[in-house]
């Protein structure tokens, strides 16, 4: 992922998912109003065909197993060189917390038991943006202080 296009990929696909999680947000607010209103981990993928209903879940938890793949195999040259120095352990971190977080959620919905588990998804999705929040802000370009730790 130390490339500009893979930055730029994987940034457009997390905006175009924060646009949904938006989108969803008010329609939800709009139709229920102020008093039932509730805020989703996730919305579900409306179609005709039922299957694609945890749609969005799939999706993040495919393309976090992807990434992660794609660090450890060090992508597009696939030398299979597991050294830490050429091992990207932020974006690795950033991708397997969100893994965590999809394969749980959407396991929990598969069983139908996402009310119960609803706190701990909860609890998952804001470590997912707690960790981001702490990465990104620590982040630098020359990979020093303590964002070069991870690195």
């Amino acid at each position: 992922m130390g490339t500009f296009v893979a930055h730029l990929v994987l940034g457009l696909a997390l905006t175009l998912l924060g646009l949904w999680h938006t989108i969803n947000t008010i329609r939800a607010y709009a139709l229920k109003g102020s008093t039932n209103f509730t805020v989703r981990f996730w919305y579900p993928f409306n179609s005709p065909f039922s299957n694609l209903n945890c749609l969005e879940l799939i999706i993040i938890l495919f393309f976090s197993v992807f990434t992660i793949f794609m660090q450890v195999l060090d992508f597009p040259f696939l030398c299979l060189s597991f050294e830490l120095d050429n091992f990207e352990f932020e974006h690795a971190y950033m991708f397997l917390h969100l893994a965590i977080f999809a394969g749980f959620t959407l396991s929990a919905e598969l069983t139908h038991s996402l009310g119960r588990l609803s706190g701990v998804s909860g609890i998952l999705a804001a470590s997912v943006f707690g960790q981001e929040l702490c990465l990104l802000h620590f982040h630098s370009t020359d990979h020093v202080g303590l964002e070069g730790q991870y690195h």
